[in-house]
């Protein structure tokens, strides 16, 4: 059985993945934000916490070796065209409404409506765990914000265990399987599906299929703790 400080590290290293990955979705990516997440320190500290993601953290790593400014400006303008701005036959709504709502499987574009059922559900999910967004303007259902709420409370988690108070480490580890088996698991294969396609062995089908990697271990990891 794994000591207290034991689980104060894998909780740690959760959330320092969860939110790695989370700024990749979120943010349009510039020289210095991508220098500094695909740094060799951070990039080993991610590959302990994803041991199944090597292959595809083998390929970032070569990636970044020879990113410079003219590439990056390059991935700045795909970000736009596969997550902002919605051209067709290249957008991908990184929305979990537009996935796992009913209208999904009707719609002309293939993609059912913003601010949505799923909306609001991860809303009222975020509400009763004292989660609250500081990127403004974004639907709480957006991919990065999903996994950026996974990475705040991996950190209660944390916290938790540092404080010794089992209920609520209890009670943090169901929210995180409930909210990966209700929402993520849900609907980022197929967002992970959509990208690659697009994306064909680009750095963001390489970042999407690291999440989805990371998410089943992560539910794995989850479901065994419950067992215990």
């Amino acid at each position: 059985m794994r000591n207290d400080d034991e689980n104060v590290k894998i909780a740690e290293g959760r959330s320092r993945v969860y939110k790695w990955l989370a700024q990749f979705f979120l943010m349009k990516p510039t020289f210095p934000s991508l220098t500094s997440a695909l740094n060799d320190s951070i990039i080993l500290a991610i590959e302990n916490t994803v041991p199944d993601g090597r292959e595809t953290l083998k390929w970032i790593t070569e990636y970044s070796t020879n990113l410079g400014k003219e590439e990056c400006e390059k991935l700045s303008i795909r970000y736009d065209e596969l997550l902002n701005v919605p051209i067709p036959g290249k957008y991908v709504p990184p929305y979990e409404s537009c996935f796992q709502d009913a209208l999904y499987m009707q719609s002309i574009s293939g993609y059912g409506e913003l601010w949505g059922k799923a909306t609001n559900l991860v809303n009222e999910f975020y509400l009763r765990n004292g989660f609250e967004s500081t990127v403004e303007g974004v639907p709480p259902d957006h991919i990065g914000l999903e996994l950026l709420f996974m990475a705040n409370i991996c950190k209660l988690e944390s916290q938790a265990y540092s404080n010794n108070t089992q209920k609520t480490t209890d009670k943090l580890q169901k929210e995180q399987l409930t909210f990966l088996t209700e929402h993520i698991i849900n609907w980022l294969p197929f967002f992970a599906e959509k990208i690659v396609k697009s994306d064909k062995n680009g750095f963001y089908s390489n970042i999407v299929k690291l999440s989805k990697t990371f998410i089943q271990s992560d539910l794995e990891y989850l479901n065994y703790s419950k067992k215990k």
